[in-house]
């Protein structure tokens, strides 16, 4: 059975993940040996279907982590959707580098040309609506109540976000990968805490290294464009054009 890759999902989905002794058998002993499945598949296993459940989304992330960047970027909105079911991220923690990075190049505040960057990279976080008051972590005592209103599961530990981990590790080292994770994101993360958060981790990774700060020059530049293509648009309309 193992060396047929399409039967992994459906083997999966007939696992009892309430019996310790099964759950230990299937993930220590079979999965590990089973035939490398497709990316493709990859995706079913971070779908609803398996939502929260941490050995088989750690086996899927292992297939992405073998994909090329350009297999990746194609399946990049479904991989975007996929975090929906994961838990939100810990709000202490979330968007540091998982190994110890090398220290930041950046120019901290004091300094003209970094002080420009931070602006710059604000305007473009405030323009999408990912600074509104309401969703920061200073937002009082009623933050919380209103979460757990909302049915929103915090997470105890950053292994819980493996999809929203992996994305924004592989993305800051590929621009493709970059631009089209802050795309999908800048969409997901309008009135959605956790995408928000993972939205706001990805700029905090970026702005880390030289090249990251370049990345988000480039992306508020396209966003520039495409603010400047709208407003045209609009006026030429509101003029009968």
């Amino acid at each position: 059975l193992v060396e047929e890759k399409r039967s992994l999902i459906k083997f999966l989905m007939s696992v009892n993940w309430n019996d310790s002794e099964e759950v230990r058998v299937v993930t220590l002993e079979l999965m590990p040996k089973w035939k490398r499945i497709d990316l493709a598949d990859a995706l079913m296993l971070l779908s609803h279907q398996f939502a929260n459940n941490m050995p088989v989304r750690k086996h899927a992330i292992g297939i992405l982590d073998d994909a090329p960047d350009e297999e990746v970027e194609l399946f990049m909105l479904q991989l975007v959707q996929a975090m929906r079911y994961e838990p939100l991220p810990p709000r202490e923690g979330w968007g540091e580098a998982r190994d110890s990075p090398a220290p930041s190049t950046r120019k901290r505040t004091g300094d003209a040309a970094g002080d420009a960057l931070e602006r710059e990279v604000l305007d473009v976080l405030d323009g999408m609506g990912v600074l509104d008051s309401g969703d920061e972590s200073g937002g009082g005592g009623g933050g919380g109540s209103s979460k757990a209103q909302k049915g929103e599961v915090a997470a105890s530990d950053l292994n819980d976000c493996l999809l929203s981990t992996f994305l924004i590790d592989r993305a800051i080292e590929s621009f493709p990968l970059a631009a089209s994770l802050y795309w999908f994101l800048s969409v997901e993360q309008v009135g959605d805490p956790k995408f928000k958060a993972v939205f706001k981790a990805l700029i905090r990774r970026l702005e880390d290294s030289v090249w990251g700060q370049e990345v988000l020059e480039k992306l508020g530049r396209q966003r520039w464009w495409l603010e400047y293509v709208a407003r045209t648009k609009k006026a030429a309309t509101a003029k009968g054009g």
